[in-house]
């Protein structure tokens, strides 16, 4: 009797892998800025398509152009990132996409940021040695003093020098003074080549600005109602010059003439920072 033959052993196939997909979308992003940069912070995909999430890309334009960027691993399960070489006062929509072997997947919602430097510190120099602002000025003739004008608006706001505002973008309530005796000629309203200059610089630093207020003064050793016409004349012409270099902002401007000096007494020539415009931000 031949043998039975033996039936072949039957084999069994692996099922296939599913092929991976892109990731899902990051969640709960949040951008906050700094000076010249921006921290994000997000929640990674809930789902990875099945394969590893490789890298994250960042985008600062809101999507139009991508860059992979590293991430840290944060509290909770999120992940951040840093993004350095911003420009302080411009907007930058952020949104993050995480990669995988498939792909990069959908980004997160956008979260808007506005990279600016730290709040300015107080300018006075030494505040103990300042008078109170006379109400005749003219009756003192005593030695130079400074009063408690000095560095201020109006309204007692702090208001710097322009080289004090570093990389600021200054916002509301902030103030800068323009002080320097070539602003303008002697009895002029007409920006000088070096009051120009200033005015430019210091719309570089009004980009979070929509209005602001420019206070016209000048020393109180002239005619009264000259000097307050003088000290508009001013005020305007620096309101005019900061929006014809860039500076997007409505303006109001007041002209004080010598009201509130800086300096009282000593001599004419030494009361130069009486000679002033400051310019406020209101909204």
């Amino acid at each position: 009797t031949p043998p039975t033959p033996t039936p072949p052993t039957p084999t069994t196939t692996a099922p296939m892998p599913a092929p991976a997909t892109v990731p899902g979308a990051p969640t709960h992003l949040t951008a906050v800025g700094r000076d010249r940069k921006v921290t994000v912070t997000f929640t990674p995909p809930v789902s990875t398509g099945g394969a590893a999430i490789t890298s994250y890309q960042m985008s600062s334009n809101g999507g139009r152009t991508w860059r992979t960027v590293p991430t840290q691993t944060g509290a909770r399960g999120t992940r951040s990132a840093t993004v350095t070489g911003l420009t302080n006062g411009v907007a930058y929509l952020m949104r993050f996409r995480a990669v995988n072997s498939a792909g990069a997947g959908p980004s997160s919602l956008a979260d808007r940021a506005l990279p600016n430097a730290p709040r300015l510190e107080t300018v006075r120099h030494h505040p103990a040695s300042e008078v109170r602002i006379p109400n005749n000025p003219k009756a003192y003739h005593g030695p130079k003093k400074y009063t408690r004008a000095r560095n201020t608006s109006h309204n007692g706001t702090q208001a710097h020098p322009i080289p004090t505002l570093g990389a600021r973008q200054m916002t509301v309530g902030e103030a800068a003074t323009l002080s320097k005796a070539s602003l303008f000629g002697f009895d002029s309203a007409v920006l000088t080549k070096a009051g120009h200059a200033a005015v430019k610089s210091l719309a570089g630093h009004l980009r979070l600005a929509n209005a602001v207020t420019c206070e016209g003064y000048t020393d109180y050793a002239g005619n009264a109602n000259h000097e307050k016409s003088l000290s508009a004349r001013r005020a305007q012409a620096v309101c005019k010059a900061l929006v014809h270099d860039g500076a997007h902002v409505r303006f109001a401007t007041h002209g004080y003439g010598g009201a509130r000096p800086v300096v009282i007494g000593g001599t004419a020539p030494s009361r130069a920072a009486n000679r002033r415009v400051v310019v406020l931000v209101t909204a």
